[in-house]
């Protein structure tokens, strides 16, 4: 995890040729999985390079990422009773497809429920009465966590709705 440290003293042993760090804390002043940190680098307009930089290292797509359009995140509620959600960061790609980018710092009971809802809210509210439903956008939601959600042994996993027999 990169984070931003509070002292630049920086001290180098004579049988060690790697840079270390003299008087750290072991924590980072500001990490960025702070919400306040994260939304700061990477959620302003005049950041769009950075941002435009990690969902690049994340995604990997095949064309280079060339703008993206940072969105309300608000999911709206159409009924009183409907649970309210506010995402992160929330950006429109080139080619139309939603990303949710959420950060989170420790363990939440259902919190991998909480992320299926999100998703299934962002894909829903793409289209409105009367529109096709050839109009939806691929969504994505990316979540980086500074603790091990899955013991997968991946830094970055990736899961798709899928027919459970065929796989398509």
């Amino acid at each position: 995890m990169v984070g931003v440290h509070g002292s630049s003293e920086y001290a180098k042993e004579p049988s060690d040729s790697r840079l270390q760090v003299a008087n750290m804390p072991d924590e980072p002043l500001l990490s960025p999985t702070i919400d306040l940190v994260f939304k700061l680098l990477f959620g302003d307009e005049e950041r769009k390079p950075v941002l435009i930089s990690l969902l690049s290292a994340i995604l990997q797509p095949e064309s280079p990422i060339v703008d993206v359009v940072l969105c309300d995140k608000d999911i709206p509620s159409h009924a009183l009773t409907d649970k309210a959600s506010v995402l992160d960061i929330l950006v429109k790609m080139e080619n139309g497809s939603m990303v949710d980018i959420e950060v989170q710092v420790r363990r939440t009971p259902a919190f991998r429920s909480r992320l299926l809802y999100y998703w299934a809210r962002l894909y829903t509210e793409q289209i409105h009465k009367g529109d096709e439903y050839s109009e939806l956008s691929p969504t994505t939601i990316i979540v980086i966590t500074n603790y091990l959600e899955l013991e997968t042994g991946f830094h970055q996993s990736e899961y798709q709705l899928l027919e459970k027999h065929d796989g398509f």
